[in-house]
């Protein structure tokens, strides 16, 4: 009972775009010590985090946080699993095409990585599901669900859904206007979303 009300009031601040602050983090357990977070069948290679960071930094010019990298890989391929169930058009095509673009725009000459495009993926996906009253159901859905059964190094940190949620309503306004005004630099601004928190981090409700 207690999981579904709280999986409903992340929905709605996910929709809504007020600041809720509410539930305590799933505390972070230590994996493996080549992983920065591992989810049911999934393990993030430190390797990988450093590939996908790499990206952003040189090909995108877009400054990141590890932690950023790690919340949007973490959840890419769950919202590719559903993203059929959003009822909107999505093809990994458009997303070649924008990470392209935002290569070009910063100046780097040469087609968008794998890692690129797998970031940007995921920045699009997490705008996506934001901005779809069904999809941000689903979103919640799946971020509880990481909190509940992630597991974590120290150095990655502990999931927050408080921090998911602080971060999401930060970068969603921002990407928004940008992406209205039709510049593909919007998906830099989604790249801020993160959920990983140091272990034990205080919260207290702000205004």
């Amino acid at each position: 009972m207690k999981q579904r009300q709280h999986r409903r009031i992340l929905a709605a601040t996910l929709a809504g775009g007020a600041l809720l602050l509410t539930g305590c983090a799933v505390p972070g357990q230590e994996g493996s010590p080549a992983s920065a977070v591992e989810y049911h069948d999934e393990v993030i290679t430190n390797e990988r985090v450093a590939d996908l960071f790499s990206a952003w930094t040189n090909e995108a010019h877009v400054t990141v946080d590890r932690r950023s990298v790690v919340t949007l890989e973490l959840l890419r391929e769950p919202l590719l699993e559903r993203v059929d169930e959003l009822g909107v058009s999505y093809s990994r095509d458009t997303i070649n095409q924008i990470a392209d673009v935002l290569k070009q725009q910063a100046g780097v000459e040469g087609v968008a990585s794998d890692e690129l495009v797998d970031a940007v993926e995921a920045s699009f996906l997490v705008a996506t599901y934001v901005t779809t009253p069904q999809g941000s159901e689903i979103l919640a859905e799946i971020v509880t669900s990481i909190g509940d059964d992630a597991v974590s190094s120290t150095r990655t940190g502990e999931w927050s859904e408080e921090e998911f949620t602080r971060t999401v309503e930060i970068a969603t306004p921002m990407a928004l206007e940008k992406a209205q005004a039709g510049d593909v630099r919007w998906i830099a601004d989604m790249s801020v979303t993160k959920a990983f928190v140091d272990v034990d981090q205080p919260w207290v409700a702000g205004e």
